[in-house]
């Protein structure tokens, strides 16, 4: 989300400028963290809830999903060329708007840029060593938010003026809908019934767990619904099942199915926000219309890539 936070608003500004239309590129941005987020341990919530409950680094992220994401942005490029093949087929105007453009009169604070980068180089470095400290990563990460805001003291009445707060209380609702589910007992019977399938046919439960959590999260989005899928491994892990490879399913199966609707996924959500403050809002069908196709694209390469991958284990 932090990502698409920066290059939404670039985006829709160079897009005003040329004069072409921003949603495709809003959409394939967003689409594209989502995929790019599951290589490593912060590149996606979801990823800090999964490494912290299977004690995982952030270099086992690297290793055994750094390839999986890799692949599936290729795929998911070529898909992009053909889904808004129609939107990129005019040639794009010369501007001179754009090459007018200063970068550094946007850098309105040199001194807070310079600290927030010694604090941002100081928690990726943390991220990387946090298995040999004993640190869990939501540590890591609020410990590098509680020196930035002692370090750079900013606005308390700004900050909260830019809180996006309509986003904030729509996934405050999915999370209250997600331990309605939690204690009706649904997640219980879903656990009992993966750990059968686990037990006795390990593989077509990977495949399963992959497919199952990438339908679930494009209806639900992809932070409370592994929020709520983590007690499912962790007590099939205490059944004696072999959970290993399960984890990488789910990371990759969060990722990649939250890119099918425009709520699946944190960065979604401020894609359409983002879109309709700018007067060109995404719709419901438009965003299903692109996001269906690539997401199962991604899905049969990510179902090849994970199968082979627990052949090797």
């Amino acid at each position: 989300m932090t990502t698409v936070i920066f290059m939404g608003s670039i985006t829709i500004s160079i897009a005003s400028i040329i004069r072409v239309n921003p949603i495709p590129l809003l959409m394939s941005e967003a689409i594209m963290s989502g995929v790019g987020g599951m290589a490593t341990l912060v590149g996606d919530p979801p990823n800090i809830m999964i490494g912290s409950a299977a004690g995982l680094s952030f270099l086992d992220f690297v290793v055994y999903l750094g390839p999986v994401a890799v692949t599936l942005g290729l795929a998911s490029s070529l898909a992009f060329r053909w889904l808004f093949r129609s939107e990129l087929a005019h040639e794009v105007e010369d501007p001179q708007g754009l090459s007018a453009l200063d970068e550094k009169e946007a850098l309105r604070d040199s001194t807070t840029l310079k600290k927030m980068l010694v604090v941002f180089g100081l928690v990726l470095a943390l991220f990387v060593v946090h298995h040999e400290l004993h640190l869990l990563p939501s540590e890591v990460a609020i410990a590098g938010a509680s020196l930035a805001l002692i370090w750079i003291r900013p606005n308390l009445l700004e900050v909260l003026n830019r809180t996006k707060w309509d986003v904030l209380l729509f996934f405050a609702g999915l999370f209250v809908i997600v331990g309605g589910l939690e204690a009706a007992g649904v997640l219980k019977i879903v656990a009992d019934w993966i750990g059968a399938v686990v037990l006795e046919y390990p593989v077509v439960a990977l495949l399963v767990v992959l497919w199952g959590t990438a339908v679930l999260s494009a209806i639900v989005d992809n932070v409370p619904f592994t929020i709520a899928f983590i007690p499912i491994l962790l007590n099939l892990e205490q059944l004696g099942a072999n959970v290993f490879p399960l984890w990488w399913a789910l990371a990759a199966g969060v990722a990649i199915g939250g890119c099918a609707t425009p709520i699946g996924a944190s960065a979604n959500v401020y894609v359409v926000s983002l879109s309709e403050r700018s007067g060109l809002p995404i719709r419901f069908q438009d965003w299903l219309r692109v996001g269906i196709p690539v997401v199962f694209v991604q899905l049969l390469v990510a179902s090849a890539l994970l199968y082979g991958m627990f052949q090797l284990m």
